[in-house]
């Protein structure tokens, strides 16, 4: 419960590896890539995001008809779920964990992850809405029809977070354990991830459709007192 007061930053202090975004920090988004053109006001898109962490994994969107737009209340950015998405440079790594703070209004959507491809192995690594709106994720060769909790989420705020080591699984929806299962297949560990969508060795699909307020990775997976408490500390963005 150390950081709950502070920063969700507390959780790389040990070393760990990852992302932090917070949508409520402006001087970290900027309309342009070179971070000289501030984001200051809602429907401005979003060019280039800076990373919270150490690890400086920005991410990017070169391409203004595929950019996130800024809006306030809460402060967030919105994806229009036809092809808006950032590009990370960070990959998943062999355990870990991704959790966000979201808003989706579709299933069959993905917020942040990557795989390989379709075919036998597909490494998934993400978070998402499953078909029926439940929160879901895809680790290894398990995807949203395994990984998924029960309640329809669509048009809510929920805190989503999965975890991975490599032997269990474990989905949470608000700091409640909605999932927990031996892990099927490793995670990939050579592709970058994709905010707002899913990245198929480079190629995008699964377009998320509404706002993401927060995003997290770390290479480990959290335990569950840190699930509580980081699900806490964003319980407040709604």
């Amino acid at each position: 419960a150390g950081f709950k007061q502070l920063s969700a930053l507390n959780l790389f202090a040990g070393g760990g590896l990852g992302l932090l975004y917070e949508a409520s920090n402006l001087s970290t988004l900027f309309q342009d890539g070179a971070g000289s053109t501030p984001v200051t006001a809602a429907g401005q898109s979003v060019n280039l995001t800076l990373d919270l962490t150490s690890g400086e994994n920005n991410s990017t969107q070169p391409n203004t008809s595929f950019q996130s737009k800024y809006q306030t209340g809460p402060d967030r950015k919105v994806y229009d779920g036809i092809d808006d998405r950032d590009i990370t440079t960070l990959s998943p790594t062999a355990s870990g964990t991704i959790a966000v703070r979201m808003f989706g209004t579709a299933g069959s959507t993905i917020a942040l992850g990557s795989q390989s491809s379709f075919g036998a192995s597909p490494s998934r690594c993400y978070i998402a809405l499953a078909s029926d709106g439940s929160l879901g994720g895809g680790i290894g060769n398990d995807a949203t029809s395994t990984i998924k909790g029960s309640n329809d989420l669509r048009n809510t705020w929920v805190t989503g977070i999965i975890t991975w080591n490599g032997s269990t699984v474990k989905l949470y929806e608000n700091g409640t354990e909605v999932y927990s299962a031996a892990q099927d297949g490793a995670v990939n560990t050579n592709i970058p991830m994709f905010v707002g969508g899913l990245s198929i060795s480079g190629s995008a699909a699964a377009f998320w459709t509404g706002s993401l307020a927060r995003d997290l990775v770390i290479n480990r997976a959290l335990t569950p007192a840190e699930v509580t408490d980081l699900s806490t500390l964003w319980s407040t963005i709604s």
